[in-house]
């Protein structure tokens, strides 16, 4: 073989090479543009599927509140009298005061209407209603309320507690911001006697919250109402009060409950 030969035939090696090394660079370069590519679709799959679930659960998403002022009851007689002195709810008050809350004094129940003003179903409805009082046997409690169908309304009854069965404070929080009630040296802007926290589950397991203040006057005022985009709410109150259950020693009680 020649050198003029010799010289065409590494040309042709060399070209064949280059070529051969053109093709390779562009299969690794539509290689990395399919992964990229791939990668964005799944983004996209995924922040429709979070924006799809999202939408489904604004579209059922249950708003517990209460619906009219606590009525009031008469409390189990005192039967150290003779005859038994019949005692009520709510203290007496000049007007415009309608009565502060006779937490001390024993209930059978203590009934609060509620409404589901969202647009699901509610489960799993806890409820504490929780006063100036310290002790924990005299604030009002109910587990294991629902369902409550959106756009209907229920009674819960309230009770006070057994003996070491609530644990939660006045300065525990559900949502990490909103407290029980207003602790014992805060401020009291809506003049409440009591504060109504209540706890349920909407239909895809999240949970949520509403917190009203019940004031002097016998209306509830607006504290917070939990939604899909509010932070989400780790514990409801049934599981947050068995959490402290198992971490705080035992609560203050009374005689008599």
């Amino acid at each position: 073989m020649n050198t003029a030969n010799i010289i065409n035939a590494v040309a042709q090696f060399v070209v064949a090479g280059a070529a051969i090394g053109a093709v390779i660079v562009s299969l690794i370069i539509s290689n990395r543009q399919i992964k990229e590519n791939d990668t964005q679709m799944n983004k996209q799959i995924m922040e429709s599927r979070r924006l799809a679930t999202e939408e489904r659960q604004h579209q059922s998403c249950p708003i517990i509140v209460p619906a009219e002022a606590i009525p009031n009851v008469q409390a189990i007689p005192d039967a150290s009298v003779n005859p038994p002195r019949e005692r009520y709810l709510y203290t007496s008050e000049a007007p415009p005061l309608k009565g502060n809350i006779a937490w001390a004094l024993p209930f059978y129940s203590v009934p609060i209407k509620v409404s589901n003003i969202g647009t699901g179903p509610a489960f799993n409805v806890h409820c504490v209603l929780y006063g100036y009082e310290t002790i924990y046997n005299y604030q009002f409690i109910s587990w294991n309320n629902g369902p409550i169908g959106h756009g209907k309304d229920t009674t819960i009854d309230f009770r006070h507690p057994f003996s070491n069965e609530l644990w939660l404070d006045r300065s525990d929080s559900i949502d990490g911001e909103h407290t029980i009630h207003y602790p014992s040296a805060g401020s009291n802007p809506n003049q409440a006697i009591a504060c109504l926290t209540i706890s349920y589950h909407d239909l895809f397991g999240n949970k949520l919250a509403s917190i009203f203040d019940y004031t002097i006057y016998h209306q509830w005022v607006r504290v917070f109402v939990s939604t899909p985009s509010s932070p989400k709410i780790a514990l409801d109150l049934k599981e947050l009060n068995d959490q402290k259950k198992q971490k705080t020693t035992k609560p203050k009680t009374s005689q008599g409950f």
